[in-house]
C-alpha cells in the first residue's frame, strides 16, 4: 500500500509519520492487527526528535511494568491526556514531572534517555532476524545455522 505523501498531514516529521501510517493502516481491514508498526525500526528511532524518542521509551517502560496510562498519570500527579502527549512526542515533560514519572516507577530518570536500548530488545531482535532470515534460501539458511552452531557451541 503506498500513501500518497501530499496527502499525509505533517509527512515530512518523522514522529508524525508513524501516527499518519497508523491511522491509514487501520482504515483498511486487509491485515488485521497494527502490531507492525508499534515499534519504531532503528532507522526511525534514528530520525525521531529527541521528545518522540523520549515518549517512546517512556511507553516502553510503563508498558513493561504493566501499567495503564491512567495509572502512572494518578502516581505522577498529571493528566492522562498530557501524559498520552508526552507519549506520542507532543509535548516534552518538565524536569519536575520526569522526576515524579520515575519516582512513580521506580526507575532512574535516565532510564528515559536510553534511546538505543530498542536495538537490545529480544522481541525486536527476534522479529528482526527473522526478516532477515525469511530473505534467506535453504543453502544460506544451512550456512548460518554452522556458524551459530560453532559460535555458540564452542
Amino acid at each position: 500500500m503506498f500513501l500518497p505523501l501530499e496527502s499525509c498531514d505533517g509527512w515530512k516529521d518523522p514522529a508524525s509519520i508513524d501516527n499518519v501510517l497508523l491511522q491509514r493502516h487501520s482504515q483498511h481491514k486487509s491485515t488485521p492487527d497494527r502490531a507492525f508498526l508499534t515499534k519504531a525500526s532503528p532507522a526511525i528511532v534514528s530520525t525521531m526528535t529527541p521528545a518522540a524518542q523520549f515518549g517512546r521509551r517512556l511507553r516502553e517502560i510503563r508498558k513493561a511494568q504493566k501499567l495503564k496510562i491512567g495509572q502512572l498519570a494518578e502516581k505522577a500527579d498529571t493528566g492522562v491526556k498530557h501524559l498520552g502527549r508526552i507519549e506520542r512526542g507532543e509535548k516534552q515533560p518538565s524536569f519536575e514531572l520526569i522526576i515524579a514519572l520515575a519516582s512513580a516507577m521506580n526507575v532512574s530518570p535516565a532510564k528515559f534517555f536510553e534511546f538505543d536500548s530498542q536495538a537490545m530488545d529480544p522481541k525486536l531482535l527476534r522479529k528482526q532476524l527473522d526478516q532477515f532470515l525469511a530473505r534467506r534460501d535453504a543453502r544460506q539458511l544451512q550456512q548460518i545455522q554452522q556458524i551459530l552452531m560453532t559460535f555458540f557451541d564452542s
